[in-house]
């Protein structure tokens, strides 16, 4: 795609919440929340925290994943 001149591509950047899960599947601290372009990037920046607890992903009001810790 060809773009005139002085115009830029605009990347969106969605707000995503990331919930780190105790073993009982409850949330366990606060959210961190992280600016990504879609849901694959937010996927692949949690399985990056991934540290022995599961993370659910989520995108204002829609779950996105859950990742356990075993899954990479």
């Amino acid at each position: 795609m060809a773009l005139a001149p002085g115009m830029h591509l605009k990347c969106v950047m969605r707000d995503y919440r990331f919930y780190f899960l105790s073993a009982d599947g409850r949330i366990d601290g606060p959210s961190r929340d992280h600016r990504c372009p879609d849901d694959d990037a937010a996927l692949i920046e949690a399985k990056q925290l991934l540290d022995g607890q599961a993370i659910e992903i989520w995108q204002g009001k829609r779950k996105v994943a859950r990742i356990d810790p075993d899954i990479t």
